[in-house]
């Protein structure tokens, strides 16, 4: 008999497309244990779909013969982890032991199959006391698990049926066995997970939850990906380079400037602006420092780039990520993406457009755009470009949304969701996070009563993920105490020094009384100066509104005028246009 996984594909092949992905992706980012984890999700690949065996599914695929509820198969199948697990079978209980030396792997595998079709719960809620089970299991408290109980009941019997063929492509597959013992034993095996919960949530240490919690997170986004990946016959991308000097060449062409950020000094005339001069000293202290501090004792995964607006941060950010990505590189071995991410999607464009003239200087950007760069939130355009061809929709749609390309730019959302949230969509980005580097670029932007949560959740994916952060900002936040980051532009009066000169904004605040827009508009018009460029900033869509129809009446007999008006209630494809044409006009 043949068993099925989706309509054209059997189901052994699945189970072993699902387990390579898995340990393709683990061994290109060793950042969370390396072949032990790998090993971890070879087994939950394998056993993720055990319940798809049973007639009942097999029915309700092929036949569309409906059997209620009973071809179900997510919870049938977390149990068959948690045996397999606990078995032992292809690696010890060390990765996933405790501090009490109990192994929770069982709990882990359970837990992590029984979410792969939809988001994460709280595994507290997910077991029940052995006792509980006895008879016809409603003597249950957790009323929602008694109908998949039920369903289990039923899903042994019918599975016993085909116990030995099970069995069979298991043991050609992958090397598991035991199908008919997990049948006869599968309520004990449930049971037994409840005082696993309890050890983890009574006993352990909150260093350790924290650990078990990310291990968890990443192994559950591998699975979702490579799930989803396989039904839908999606192939893997490979993995490219990028050279350490790429932005360091971009420059000298561009600018004329070398790595030290000197000019050409065959040019004596071209002299150099103080914003330039700033710019090249803020560059050139950024990338002395990162290689400084990589070479002390302790390997840092925490860096700040503090700098005016406007002093070349993306540049220079860009720039540090490829220098760190290579020495990571020779010291690691592997090769970390780098995953930038901004507050607003009206900023992304502009962020996007520099690093993508930097990544064109590649002879075969064109050809792999995707694979090099992609652009990731909800308003992006879904495509993915690799070795000259375009992939299908449904194809790319899986491969941005795990963000799969060497360099991500994307929302402080999208990032932010992922290491800190439970929902399928979101976490399936996760293993492509983990052991990456990520720019956080202006997060000062950030609510107030969101900076120790975000500065805590950092601090544990650079211990957990491996990842490092580069947080870019003009103003600092307070996201880490002092000395747990290493900020590039140093920290002297001579560096402070440096931006004195981009005091370029006097505010003048007057608080006594509020003013009408009209007043408002007739002071704009008391200094109003024809060739001169102003912004009024307003706080709401309707003053907004207000104040641009009373301007633009108001300047209607300046032929030198044009009015612009810019908010979130114009669509973004428009905004966009808007901002290219004032930036045109301005010289920007």
């Amino acid at each position: 008999m043949e068993f099925y996984s989706h309509p054209d594909k059997l189901l052994r092949e699945h189970l072993v497309e699902v387990a390579r992905e898995m340990e393709r992706a683990i061994q290109a980012s060793p950042a969370l244990g390396g072949a032990r984890l790998d090993l971890c999700g070879r087994l939950l690949a394998y056993c993720h779909d055990f319940g798809k065996y049973t007639s009942f599914f097999q029915d309700y695929l092929l036949r569309k013969k409906e059997h209620g509820t009973l071809h179900h198969h997510g919870f049938i199948s977390a149990v068959f982890a948690a045996y397999q697990a606990g078995k032992g079978n292809f690696v010890s209980g060390e990765v996933f032991r405790g501090t009490t030396g109990q192994d929770y792997f069982p709990l882990v595998a359970y837990f992590v199959v029984l979410h792969h079709h939809g988001a994460l719960g709280l595994v507290e809620e997910e077991v029940v006391r052995e006792r509980e089970l006895e008879g016809d299991f409603s003597n249950i408290s957790n009323v929602s698990l008694r109908p998949r109980l039920k369903v289990a009941l039923e899903q042994a019997k019918d599975l016993k049926v085909h116990a030995d063929e099970i069995e069979a492509e298991y043991q050609e597959s992958c090397g598991l066995s035991g199908v008919r013992e997990f049948l006869d034993q599968w309520i004990q095996v449930f049971g037994g997970l409840h005082r696993l919960c309890y050890w983890l949530m009574n006993k352990e240490l909150a260093e350790f939850r924290q650990g078990l919690f990310y291990k968890i997170l990443y192994l559950y986004s591998l699975l979702i990906d490579a799930d989803k990946r396989s039904a839908g016959g999606t192939a893997s991308t490979r993995r490219l380079s990028l050279p350490p000097d790429l932005v360091d060449r971009y420059r000298r062409q561009v600018f004329g400037l070398d790595a030290t950020g000197d000019g050409r000094q065959s040019e004596p005339e071209a002299e150099i602006k103080q914003m330039n001069q700033i710019r090249e000293r803020l560059y050139h202290l950024a990338t002395t420092n990162l290689i400084q501090a990589l070479e002390g004792e302790a390997e840092p995964h925490l860096f700040t780039l503090t700098a005016p607006t406007g002093s070349g941060k993306t540049l220079t950010g860009f720039s540090v990520a490829l220098k760190l990505r290579h020495w990571v590189e020779q010291h690691h071995g592997y090769s970390p993406r780098i995953i930038y991410c901004l507050p607003f999607t009206s900023i992304i464009d502009q962020n996007y457009g520099v690093i993508e003239e930097v990544l064109g200087m590649l002879p075969d950007f064109e050809a792999n755009r995707s694979a090099y760069l992609i652009k990731h939130h909800h308003l992006s355009d879904v495509f993915y470009t690799e070795d000259g061809k375009e992939r299908a929709l449904d194809e790319a749609m899986l491969l941005v949304e795990s963000w799969e390309s060497e360099i991500v730019i994307s929302t402080f959302i999208q990032f932010f969701y992922a290491i800190i949230g439970y929902r399928n969509r979101a976490l399936k980005k996760l293993h492509n996070i983990a052991g990456s580097i990520v720019i956080l670029d202006e997060v000062q932007s950030v609510k107030l009563e969101y900076w120790d949560l975000i500065g805590y959740a950092l601090k544990l994916i650079t211990k957990e993920l491996g990842c490092y952060v580069l947080v870019m900002t003009a103003t600092r936040p307070l996201l880490f105490a002092p000395g747990e980051a290493v900020e590039l532009t140093g920290e002297s009066e001579t560096t402070r020094g440096l931006f004195s000169g981009l005091d370029r904004v006097e505010l003048l605040c007057r608080t006594e009384k509020e003013i009408a827009i009209e007043d408002l508009l007739e002071e704009f018009k008391a200094i109003y100066q024809p060739g001169h460029s102003y912004l009024l900033v307003f706080n709401t869509i309707n003053s907004s509104l207000n104040a641009y129809r009373q301007i633009r009446d108001m300047l209607a007999g300046d032929p030198t005028a044009e009015v612009f008006y810019l908010s979130t209630n114009i669509i973004p494809k428009e905004r966009l246009s808007r901002v290219e044409e004032i930036k045109r006009r301005v010289g920007g």
